[in-house]
């Protein structure tokens, strides 16, 4: 009878995960997702299977469950920032929302303004220069953290110009999401690409400056090596590392009242 019995919901359980999977496809969350390999025949996934985009690399697992632990414990130790929706943190130079009229997130004299010590996170940055990700002479001086809860977004968008060097990566803990990377010359040029958690995705040359990268508001996330769906709903946390060069000795427009002027930073 046992046996029967586990029979039983071994068959339900199988029925439930196929029954979850075609409603998925069927409200568009689990799109047809692709196989592919960066330049470097490292393997990612995304829902083309063909659009290339130069400059663009992913490593799964770039830092261990460990790693993982520990970089979300030396996070959730720190004070938050609550300028913006999303919660945030600055290991390094302070990055300034100019566009947005926060008195808090306006340039200030002295660059060397942070909120955390991208010491802390030395072993990380190390490995990124080993790899050839940044080279010696343009380290990355910046880590901004957000917090991703629930189905929260980010609008495509490319990283200022002037005030970010050539190369900006994405680490994602604690959950996997896709990045919408659309072309800045033709908006039909678009393709998601799978982050595990623990991975880190590359943009530099032309994926760097020529496309967009966002993440779109979704119920659900579907998982390509598994065939799971994990639920973006309250128990959904996802955070992020955009690990970059800040140009110190930028300038940007930032706007004072009817006051437009330059600010170095």
């Amino acid at each position: 009878i046992r046996k029967d019995l586990q029979a039983h919901c071994d068959r339900y359980n199988l029925m439930k995960t196929w029954f979850i999977l075609f409603m998925a496809f069927c409200n568009g969350t689990a799109p047809q997702i692709y196989e592919r390999t960066d330049p470097h025949g490292f393997v990612f996934y995304a829902d083309h299977p063909t659009l290339e985009i130069p400059g663009l690399l992913y490593r799964s697992n770039y830092v261990s469950k460990e790693e993982e632990a520990e970089l979300l414990a030396l996070i959730d130790g720190r004070p938050w920032n609550h300028d913006i929706a999303r919660r945030t943190q600055y290991y390094g130079y302070t990055y300034y929302h100019t566009r947005q009229n926060i008195e808090t997130m306006q340039p200030v004299e002295q660059p060397e303004t942070h909120t955390g010590n991208l010491e802390d996170m030395d072993f990380l940055m190390q490995r990124l220069i080993a790899d050839d990700f940044f080279p010696v002479d343009h380290p990355p001086t910046q880590v901004l953290v957000n917090e991703y809860l629930n189905n929260m977004s980010i609008k495509g968008h490319l990283d200022n110009v002037d005030a970010f060097g050539d190369v900006i990566i994405s680490l994602s803990l604690n959950a996997p999401a896709y990045m919408t990377m659309r072309s800045c010359e033709d908006p039909n040029q678009v393709m998601k690409v799978f982050m595990e958690e623990r991975s880190v995705l590359v943009m530099s040359g032309d994926a760097r400056f020529h496309w967009r990268h966002g993440i779109t508001r979704q119920k659900q996330v579907y998982i390509p090596t598994t065939s799971d769906i994990i639920k973006r709903d309250d128990t959904y946390r996802r955070v992020s590392l955009t690990i970059r060069e800040i140009k110190v000795d930028g300038t940007k427009k930032v706007q004072s009242g009817d006051d437009d002027r330059e600010r170095k930073f």
